[in-house]
């Protein structure tokens, strides 16, 4: 008979392998980096989009030093390498209430069947809540092969399918 996994003893064990915290601006060179592998993997290259990583860095630095945009880090404390990030939004503009919305959720493909993914939205959710989000919406649009498996951590934390369709055009 298949068990559920521990879910308590995978966490605690993710915590001794990585550092996860909120990024700094001493971690915009390696998060431009990670977003650069992000960008590869997704449609938009199929689009004929091209990563600039000056304009990344840019936005990155601006974002991580107002705090509007957070961006959470997994550090392997090993080899010091980053090896996966998430970020969100608040969003205020129509509602009486704030909600989150998920901005990019990236862990490179060595690490993806490890727990660094889950902890790092588990960490997400809890800081969004803590900046008074009453909701959390995440599109998941990239492209990535990934998308699925990331739909299915989504779904163990909580989250619901929602009939949302994302259409590009080219131009």
């Amino acid at each position: 008979m298949n068990q559920a996994p521990d879910h308590a003893k995978l966490l605690a064990q993710a915590v001794d392998i990585y550092e996860f915290r909120v990024a700094v601006p001493e971690d915009i060179e390696h998060l431009v980096g990670l977003y650069g592998e992000y960008f590869a993997e997704s449609y938009l290259p199929g689009m004929g989009l091209v990563y600039d990583p000056k304009r990344a860095w840019s936005t990155l630095y601006r974002h991580i030093s107002k705090g509007d945009n957070p961006h959470l880090i997994a550090v392997e404390k090993k080899t010091s390498k980053l090896v996966g990030a998430v970020s969100y939004n608040i969003n205020h503009d129509f509602t009486t209430e704030p909600f989150a919305n998920l901005d990019k959720l990236y862990v490179l493909p060595k690490w993806r069947k490890s727990a660094v993914g889950r902890v790092l939205m588990t960490l997400c959710l809890e800081i969004a809540r803590a900046d008074k989000a009453i909701a959390f919406n995440a599109p998941l649009n990239s492209g990535l092969a990934e998308t699925r498996s990331a739909a299915n951590m989504l779904a163990k934390l909580g989250f619901e399918m929602t009939d949302a369709v994302i259409m590009t055009r080219r131009f």
